[in-house]
């Protein structure tokens, strides 16, 4: 009876001694698998180019000593300073599409006008006719900046994304709202672009 109680202890000690070894054994392969660093391959990819070109020198368009018109008649514009003409032309590289978003930034020092009083309108040239893509409305700040970028106080006049290269010609007009009390005024918004490669 006592040889077996012998036999017993030595069997737990070494299954005692053979547990210490594998967990010792994990703990060095664990402590050792964290200090290899894993290869991290890094590649600079060029999604391509979006840009912003506008007819005249600058992206600004002002007017001054405008005079209230209905919406009717600043749809029809055509007076040289009446309308501002623009184009957006993008080359597609290494990236799928590209998100953008137009807007305009109020110029406060120049603008006598008031937000509720202007009138924005812009449209779309297609096929070689320009139609309506942002009716007539007063000028709407952000309240929070965009998720592209544009700063709040600013007014989105265009979402979009485009897929291949290309270009798209804008056309914006500005006029102040028969229903304003102000029988002239000025108005001025620099013209801008954010844009995001996806």
């Amino acid at each position: 009876m006592e040889e077996k109680k012998g036999l017993s202890k030595y069997f737990w000690l070494l299954v005692i001694f053979i547990f210490i070894l594998l967990v010792g054994f994990v703990i060095f392969a664990f402590i050792m698998n964290s200090r290899i660093k894993p290869d991290v391959v890094e590649k600079t990819k060029n999604g391509g180019d979006i840009q912003l070109n506008y007819s005249s020198s600058k992206n600004v368009f002002t007017l001054t000593d405008i005079n209230p018109i209905t919406d009717d008649a600043g749809i029809k514009l055509f007076e040289e300073g009446k309308y501002y003409d623009f184009s957006v032309s993008y080359n597609i590289k290494d990236a799928s599409k590209f998100e953008y978003e137009i807007y305009l930034k109020k110029d406060s020092k120049l603008s006598t006008i008031s937000d509720d009083d202007i009138r924005i309108y812009l449209e779309k040239e297609s096929s070689g006719s320009y139609n309506s893509v942002l009716k007539p409305t007063k000028f709407i700040p952000l309240k929070q900046d965009s998720k592209l970028g544009t700063k709040k106080g600013n007014m989105i006049i265009v979402k979009d994304n485009v897929s291949s290269t290309g270009k798209k010609n804008y056309r914006l007009r500005m006029w102040l709202s028969n229903t304003s009390m102000m029988v002239i005024g000025n108005y001025s918004v620099e013209v801008n672009i954010k844009a995001v490669a996806k």
